[in-house]
């Protein structure tokens, strides 16, 4: 560590010449430091430029000899990946770019390739046999056994010759008519090999239909006798008419039903059993022993387990509440509607008796009862003064 006294004289002393001599060597020794901490103050700077600028900087290779084998297979394994990363960067080669088309590679690239014969390619005309030596043998052989066993199988020239033996084809004509036929009577005759010329006759029609008439007769009356339960007569279709009118009738059903059937099969199911019509157990439990859920589904009450019998108690509560608050409203109602009733009589009265305060104030007033006798407005007899003349009575 340097001190202040090593540099600076003490204020009031001077340096003899000895001391300035003494002090030279280490004045020489300070500039020399100086110049030692400036190179390596640039040897700091330079390695630091060398390592931020590491990767511009190629490293001098080494010689084949000073490199061990695992270096020499580094050096060719990197090479290998360059030449890769090379080719994926590079442009495909025309062979490998799927299809191509003629102005998309090199001239005559299909006979200079080595790829070339594995190609798949098209051809727009057909290709033209190769002729050899082989194929022009054959040839020849056969040709040769044909002249020997006269087998001149080829086709005949054809000549028109007589042009009045030759006959049209008939055109088929398609009538552009409705049928009367049905489809299904269509195919009918079709199935049953009957043409569209042949008409049946009449007679033989109505005969027919008189067999078929006796024969559904026959078959409802069989099926009657052997089913238990009802069959409805067979459809006559021709007595069927078919009418559109806006206020068609109800439909009526005949219900004919045989006798050996109970009354039991004809109800429904939830009027033969409800819910409810079984009696109280014997062991004291009151109410039913089964319930219907909102499912539709009935259930014991033993079945049930805790939040379905909560849900069963709390709707009762709801219907017993609202049975409640209705008879409540129709109380309510009644009350209303008589005490308006017992108002408008009280009213009446009143107004009555109004009038029979007026009427008695009056002293001329007589009211005449059922009976003819006279009597004032509070209901007294009226004596009579006198005889009543024809003068009395006034119209």
């Amino acid at each position: 560590m340097d001190y202040y006294d090593e540099f600076f004289d003490k204020p009031g002393r001077n340096k003899p010449d000895n001391e300035e001599l003494r002090s030279a060597p280490n004045d020489l020794e300070s500039s020399s430091d100086r110049e030692l901490e400036d190179n390596e103050y640039e040897q700091a700077v330079g390695s630091a430029m060398h390592d931020l600028f590491a990767d511009e900087v190629e490293d001098k290779p080494k010689s084949a000899k000073n490199l061990s084998s695992f270096e020499k297979q580094q050096q060719k394994l990197q090479a290998e990946i360059s030449e890769l990363e090379a080719e994926l960067v590079a442009e495909k080669k025309w062979t490998m770019k799927g299809e191509v088309k003629s102005r998309d590679r090199p001239v005559d690239s299909l006979l200079n390739d080595d790829e070339a014969p594995n190609l798949e390619f098209d051809r727009t005309s057909k290709p033209v046999p190769v002729i050899t030596d082989e194929v022009t043998e054959t040839i020849e052989d056969l040709i040769k056994r044909r002249i020997r066993n006269d087998e001149f199988d080829d086709l005949p020239r054809r000549l028109i010759t007589d042009v009045g033996k030759f006959v049209q084809k008939k055109k088929t004509e398609v009538s552009d008519q409705k049928s009367a036929k049905s489809l299904a009577e269509i195919y009918e005759d079709e199935y049953h090999g009957v043409e569209p010329e042949d008409k049946i006759s009449e007679e033989v029609q109505v005969a027919h239909e008189e067999i078929t008439d006796l024969f559904t007769k026959l078959n409802y009356k069989l099926d009657s006798l052997c089913l238990a339960h009802y069959i409805p007569k067979p459809s006559q279709f021709k007595s069927i008419e078919i009418k559109v009118s806006d206020a068609p009738a109800s439909i009526t059903m005949e219900d004919a039903q045989p006798l050996h059937v109970s009354d039991d099969v004809k109800l429904a199911p939830q009027e033969i059993y409800k819910i409810g019509d079984d009696k109280p157990k014997a062991d004291g439990a009151r109410g039913t022993s089964q319930v219907q859920l909102k499912s539709g589904l009935s259930y014991s009450k033993d079945e049930l387990d805790r939040d379905d019998k909560q849900r069963l108690r709390r709707a009762k509560k709801r219907a017993k509440s609202k049975h409640f608050n209705e008879l409540k409203d129709m109380k309510e109602q009644r009350e209303r509607q008589t005490s308006g009733n017992e108002k408008e009589g009280d009213r009446k009265r009143q107004r009555v008796g109004d009038v029979v305060d007026t009427l008695s104030k009056a002293k001329n007033l007589t009211v005449i009862d059922n009976k003819g006798q006279l009597r004032d407005a509070q209901g007294n007899l009226k004596k009579s003064s006198g005889a009543q003349s024809t003068n009395d009575f006034r119209l």
